[in-house]
Parts: structure tokens; C-alpha cells; sequence
């Protein structure tokens, strides 16, 4: 609504030009906003854990196997696009599950949608954290993140640590993460997200592999948490003295 657009408007200049010193967590939102207020804005991202494969012991208990599974994880908001991945994956024919990691807060509407969409190979584990997270990430056949709106996609991130072969929609914010390492497809567009999934499907266990290891050396390159946290108390630092 008018009024909604407004306040988040505000917000959004109050933060930028009120403030000692102000953050974007991607490049892009950085050069729009010090663009739009004449004012900088420090590019410093969020970060990813870098672990080791975990044993795919706690995930096993919801009845799916290591490698025989297609993940995403996220809130269930129409912004995250799930719905265009269960309309795309249900006209791939595929043995492999699809499991959907999340919850509906304050979107029960569409949690409902999106399970009138899924078939028999959908799994709604719920929101989970932790190693049984970790083991899912680390144990996916591969990774698809559809949504049409982001900042950081954090998920992304941390599909890429784990040496995930990713597939995902071309927003800006996606391609800034994973340019050339991810495959792409329109966001939004459920023809082209089924065929972008076929085409993954048939690739050869050694391109995904491929692919696995460039996505977790560009969050061991841009990404870790040390280097993150160095940047964040350099600014405040900055900021104090």
C-alpha cells in the first residue's frame, strides 16, 4: 500500500543519512544507495560457516537419502518463489525428492498454496537449524534457490560452503553472489526453472562436483566470517575514534 511504501522510504533515508556510518550486504545496494543520498555506504556482507561434510545421520530420520533429494530452504513468502518451484517440478520426471526446509510466519495462506501444489516427493520438514540442516545442505543431489526478491541470499551462501552445485533465478542479488558458478534461470518463470532442473538432472557427477568446489573457494574467497567480522570492527572503530 501507498502508506507502507512511504514509512519504508523513510526508513530507508533515515538509515542512510542519519546515521555515523552505514552498511549494504551487497555491492549493488551499496552503489544505489550512495547514489540516491550523496551519501557512502560500506559494502560489508554477510558471512558462511566453512565446516567439514557432516554424516548424514539426523536426516536420514525423515526418510530421505543421501544424494537422492533436490533442497531449498527459506521463510515461506511468495518472495521466495517456491511456488514457482513446485509448478516447475512437478512437470520434471525425476525420482528424486524435493525437500522444502522452512515455515510460515504470519503466511498461512500461502503455506497452504504451496502445499496444495506439492505431490508425493515434496518434503515439509519444517524449520530446522544445526547439524541436521547442515547435514541436508551437505548431502543434496543440489540446490535451488527461486526467489525474486533478495539482499544477501544467505542460503545460497551457505549451500556454497557446503560444495553444493547450485541452481538459481538471475536477480541481480543472486548473480552478484554466484556469477558464473550457479546455473540461472528467469525468475519467476516456471517453463524455464523445469528445463534449467532437467538440464542439472543430466549433468555429469563430475561438472557438479565442479561446480561444488568454485562455489565453496568464492565464499572462502569473499564470504568467511573472519574476514566479515574484521571489516565490521574496522568500520566501528572508524566510527568511535
Amino acid at each position: 500500500g501507498r502508506v507502507a511504501r512511504a514509512l519504508l522510504r523513510l526508513g530507508e533515508r533515515t538509515a542512510v543519512t542519519r546515521t555515523t556510518a552505514a552498511i549494504s550486504v551487497s555491492r549493488l545496494m551499496a552503489e544505489r544507495l550512495s547514489a540516491t543520498y550523496d551519501r557512502e555506504v560500506r559494502y560489508i556482507p554477510n558471512g558462511a560457516e566453512i565446516i567439514e561434510r557432516p554424516e548424514f545421520e539426523e536426516a536420514a530420520g525423515l526418510g530421505i537419502e543421501s544424494g537422492r533429494y533436490i533442497l531449498t530452504v527459506g521463510r515461506f513468502i511468495v518472495e521466495r518463489g517456491f511456488h514457482t518451484l513446485l509448478e516447475a517440478y512437478r512437470s520434471v520426471d525425476t525420482d528424486l525428492g524435493l525437500v522444502i526446509v522452512g515455515e510460515a510466519r504470519f503466511e498461512e495462506e500461502y503455506a497452504a498454496r504451496l502445499e496444495k501444489l506439492a505431490d508425493a516427493r515434496v518434503l515439509f520438514p519444517g524449520y530446522l537449524c544445526g547439524r541436521i540442516l547442515n547435514e541436508l545442505y551437505a548431502h543434496c543431489a543440489f540446490y535451488v534457490l527461486p526467489s525474486t526478491v533478495e539482499g544477501l541470499p544467505i542460503s545460497l551462501l551457505e549451500a556454497m560452503s557446503h560444495s553444493r552445485p547450485v541452481l538459481m533465478s538471475d536477480i541481480p542479488e543472486n548473480v552478484e553472489v554466484a556469477e558464473g558458478i550457479a546455473r540461472t534461470f528467469r525468475a519467476g518463470d516456471a517453463a524455464d526453472l523445469a528445463r534449467s532442473m532437467r538440464d542439472m538432472l543430466d549433468s555429469s557427477e563430475e561438472e557438479k562436483a565442479r561446480m561444488g568446489r568454485m562455489g565453496r573457494a568464492r565464499v572462502l574467497e569473499e564470504y568467511t566470517w573472519d574476514e566479515v567480522t574484521d571489516r565490521l570492527e574496522q568500520l566501528y572503530l572508524e566510527c568511535a575514534g
